[in-house]
């Protein structure tokens, strides 16, 4: 079986410390695929590296950038500036990255694959299929947009798309109930944890108790909601300092909600409109009298993630919107620490309340601020959390199995001839 992964057009193969979650996502799938298949993973060109290289039995090849792409990046500011019909974004349009999508495409009509698996983006999928008639197409979603936009848009997509998965039972179920006589499958494929790595790893030599938060510092992440509930329980506890570990990198709100309907973001609108002001009132949160008890780590390379969680008291996830998955919960109950998230999205679906961590309302400080005090003031229930999360991790969060499901997905697929839409 012949298996191409499709890096986002940003997105470099293999990942370097800058990757972006899809980006490693890619990779842990294909280094388990290329066990037993022949892998091939496709992304931006890197200087000073060759356009097709194999590494560990998986072939990458990148691809160089595009004159129309440098053309039309600027359009980009049709979403920025609200020109263009609500559910139709640009990013959504055949232009948006056109040129990666299609040298992807040819190069893979002149060196063809069962199967061709591409993320989120799913007007790649049309160009692909174009180029590759008899491929079986797989749309990866790592967001709700199969439902956020246009219907009809999403339909033409779907045409050129054999299986769709979710990165969560919310994101599969949302996306097969507003498509329900669709031709094509929809399975659920969790996002996964190295455990080994996470599992393993030593804490830092820090004194003291520490909170965690690991994600980009954006309004709809909520780590405003963090720090202000951090700021109403540090009193009470005096050796807890928070560390924020991401960078300050805030995602057009069109990206977010591309209907712009989520009034829990509405809320926030002028933190995506004004670039920094997001970053500024984060570190306005913060009292003078807890500046050095609240660090803004920055982005940290992946593999130094482990033991930063190893060394914290608890992972909190206070996203104010409804998150496909939740990376960071699957990487902090493999080490083995409690998560504290909102009861919003897919994270019920990660976190076992009151057995893994605690769950409150999205948006709510003074609930944050009370879970956080009841972990904080309760270490051996916290410690036991941490336990059953490092079980319920082992058991739904191996990329080793997470690849052993995606492998019997794609052998489902290859049974047959490519239904007729």
């Amino acid at each position: 079986m012949r298996v191409a992964l499709i890096n986002q057009p940003w997105s470099v193969c293999p990942p370097d410390d800058s990757a972006d979650s899809i980006a490693l996502v890619n990779f842990e799938l294909l280094r388990r695929l290329g066990r037993t298949c022949e892998a091939r993973s496709y992304g931006r060109m890197i200087k000073g590296r060759p356009a097709i290289e194999k590494i560990d039995g998986v072939e990458y090849r990148r691809v160089p950038p595009a004159r129309i792409d440098r053309y039309t990046r600027g359009l980009r500011l049709l979403d920025k500036w609200r020109l263009m019909p609500r559910r139709k974004p640009f990013h959504q349009s055949a232009l948006y990255h056109r040129g990666y999508a299609t040298a992807v495409a040819r190069d893979l009509s002149q060196s063809p694959c069962d199967i061709v698996h591409v993320h989120n983006f799913a007007q790649c999928a049309r160009t692909i299929r174009k180029h590759n008639p008899s491929a079986r197409i797989v749309l990866h979603m790592h967001c709700d947009w199969l439902t956020q936009l246009d219907k009809a848009l999403v339909q033409r997509c779907l045409e050129s798309v054999d299986l769709v998965l979710g990165v969560s039972r919310m994101i599969t179920d949302h996306a097969r109930q507003r498509f329900p006589t669709a031709k094509i499958e929809f399975r659920t494929l969790y996002n996964g944890v190295d455990f080994d790595r996470f599992a393993g790893a030593q804490p830092p030599a820090q004194p003291g108790r520490r909170i965690l938060f690991v994600g980009r510092l954006s309004p709809e992440k909520g780590p405003h909601v963090l720090i202000q509930g951090f700021v109403r329980v540090a009193a009470d506890f005096p050796d807890v300092t928070l560390d924020l570990i991401g960078p300050d990198n805030v995602l057009s709100r069109d990206f977010v909600d591309p209907g712009r309907e989520d009034a829990r973001l509405e809320q926030l609108a002028s933190f995506f409109q004004i670039k920094d002001s997001y970053r500024a009132h984060l570190r306005e949160l913060v009292p003078g009298g807890l500046s050095g008890r609240v660090r803004f780590l920055g982005s940290l390379p992946h593999d130094k993630l482990p033991g930063h969680y190893a060394g914290a008291s608890m992972l909190v996830v206070p996203s104010v919107f409804d998150e496909p998955f939740g990376l960071p919960l699957a990487e902090a109950m493999a080490a083995g620490i409690p998560c504290l998230a909102t009861a919003a999205g897919a994270f019920p679906e990660i976190v076992e309340d009151g057995v893994t961590g605690l769950l409150t309302p999205p948006a709510d400080v003074g609930a944050l601020a009370g879970a956080l005090a009841e972990l904080l003031s309760q270490p051996e229930r916290a410690r036991q959390m941490g336990l059953a999360g490092r079980q319920r991790a082992a058991s739904l969060f191996s990329w080793d199995k997470n690849a052993e499901t995606l492998a019997d997905c794609y052998r489902g697929i290859l049974g047959g001839k490519r239904a007729a839409q």
